[in-house]
């Protein structure tokens, strides 16, 4: 099989198959490198048979560990499960509560933000100044923090009484 616009790379123990210029043209560490691999990967596996938009996201939790998700659809839209939280259900049932940065990417040259719900349930786990990077199959379209793309989110500070 000749791969015209993409490469090999191993990472780990794991071959994924990539777009060759997503890698070379990037100047980003390697985790940030890693990242867009492995939500690549779970783009792969994207369960799309209704809108057929695939989206795949990587994790990167404070204990150093990546943890990837693809959009799992339903045809019940309403039960759809987006890459996102996939990922973040994976995080969770490993332990880690606390997340660095998040990739987002998807099949087609656009930026896929997050929904609103996802920023929600992310903005659980994430600090202000956390990264999401927002990726198409060549390049970093956009990056943002969590402030910006929820600035008045609701949190656990919310919920507290103020002391009288």
């Amino acid at each position: 099989m000749v791969c015209h616009d993409s490469c090999i790379r191993r990472l780990g123990h794991i071959v994924l198959l990539l777009p060759d210029v997503l890698i070379r043209s990037l100047d980003v560490n390697d985790t940030t490198k890693k990242m867009i691999a492995l939500a690549y990967e779970a783009l792969r596996h994207s369960y799309s048979p209704y809108s057929h938009y695939q989206v795949g996201c990587c994790l990167l939790a404070e204990n150093g560990k990546l943890y990837h998700g693809c959009n799992i659809e339903n045809a019940s839209y309403s039960t759809t499960l987006c890459a996102e939280s996939s990922a973040l259900g994976t995080m969770i049932t490993d332990g880690a509560q606390h997340i660095k940065a998040v990739v987002i990417v998807n099949h087609l040259e656009t930026a896929c933000v997050p929904c609103g719900a996802c920023r929600q349930r992310l903005a659980e786990f994430c600090d202000d100044d956390t990264r999401f990077l927002l990726c198409n199959k060549s390049e970093i379209l956009n990056t943002f923090t969590l402030a910006d793309l929820l600035p008045h989110r609701f949190n656990a500070t919310t919920m507290k009484e103020k002391d009288n």
